[in-house]
């Protein structure tokens, strides 16, 4: 069937993950226990950061950093903090992390960087009348700085985000908001992400589930539960393409 409507993961898929996230890890991980009142030591940022899926300075594809909402990454920060005998509140947490992190990386030295020219892409896929949506677990106000610095905000026809109305992935919130919204069938939406939980959502969603190598998680991990796995999303249009004929 003709895709009609593609909802895009936000990092490691339309920009680079770990120049921009494990950098900032850092600097929260040490900055949570200072606003917290903790002893800000090299063991405890070790452990907020084994937290969050950061080890050995890479992220792991499955854990929390990789695709979770800050709530639910301050959850497993807060599981792990327990077992050392600190008690930070949860809810509170949450609200920290989102506060942090978006300080830290609207800081002039963080930028981000894009994995293909996604105004390029972007104008090839609305030539062919497609419909371009988000779906990340970054929260709306991160969204639209990142956006509008790289002058691609208009480009969207559907943000979908953690807001605290929607629900985030693999729930279907997001795509069938998504796709009530133009009136789509589910196959004629693609669903593209670097994660197997981007993966889940698809099938979830009776969407097409296009991996990309451009991210954390690596082509064996995808190639299983993809329906197709591409570099990047810049192949996208020529696949597409390919599909029309």
């Amino acid at each position: 069937m003709l895709i009609k409507g593609i909802l895009f993961d936000k990092d490691g898929t339309l920009i680079d993950f770990n120049s921009l996230w494990l950098k900032a890890a850092k600097e929260v991980a040490r900055l949570f226990l200072q606003v917290n009142g903790l002893t800000d030591t090299k063991e405890l940022q070790q452990v907020i950061l084994e937290a969050m899926g950061v080890i050995n300075d890479t992220i792991d594809a499955k854990a929390p950093l990789a695709y979770q909402t800050y709530p639910e990454i301050a959850k497993s920060i807060c599981d792990a903090l327990q077992k050392e005998a600190v008690e930070p509140d949860e809810e509170l947490a949450g609200q920290q992390l989102s506060v942090l992190f978006e300080s830290v990386i609207s800081r002039k030295e963080f930028s981000y960087q894009q994995i293909v020219s996604l105004k390029e892409l972007f104008d090839r896929l609305h030539q062919e009348h497609v419909l371009i949506g988000l779906a990340t677990a970054d929260t709306d106000t991160a969204v639209r700085r990142c956006f509008q610095k790289l002058g691609i905000l208009s480009y969207f026809d559907f943000l979908g985000w953690d807001d605290g109305s929607m629900k985030p992935k693999p729930d279907t919130d997001m795509f069938e908001r998504f796709r009530k919204k133009y009136d789509l069938q589910a196959q004629e939406i693609m669903v593209v992400g670097d994660t197997l939980n981007d993966m889940l959502f698809a099938h979830r969603c009776h969407a097409t589930a296009a991996g990309v190598l451009s991210g954390l998680a690596a082509y064996e991990e995808l190639e299983k539960e993809a329906d197709i796995v591409l570099e990047n999303v810049g192949e996208i249009p020529d696949y597409l393409a390919d599909q029309c004929i």
